[in-house]
């Protein structure tokens, strides 16, 4: 049995049973494509806050082991390298 039998049902015309098999294949890549991408872009967007958040409290702890002010000063830059998909 193959895993789209399952999702067959019984009718009289091959045509009509060749679109629906090929619907539901159609569908069930389509959500998992979207679930993918979906659990690709949920951690990047948590990688990315960790190391902003990583690099903001070395940020601070570096101003402060200096005896400077923990509040950011002008041209300090957190920089973020980018993420492949």
């Amino acid at each position: 049995m193959e895993a789209n039998e399952k999702f067959m049902r019984l009718t009289k015309s091959l045509l009509g049973d060749f679109m629906y098999t090929q619907y539901v294949e159609l569908a069930q890549k389509q959500i998992k494509d979207w679930n993918q991408r979906r659990k690709r872009r949920t951690w990047s967007t948590i990688l990315m806050r960790k190391m902003t958040t990583t690099r903001r409290h070395s940020n601070r702890n570096d101003l402060r082991r200096e005896g400077q002010s923990s509040v950011a000063q002008p041209g300090m830059h957190i920089q973020l390298s980018h993420f492949d998909d």
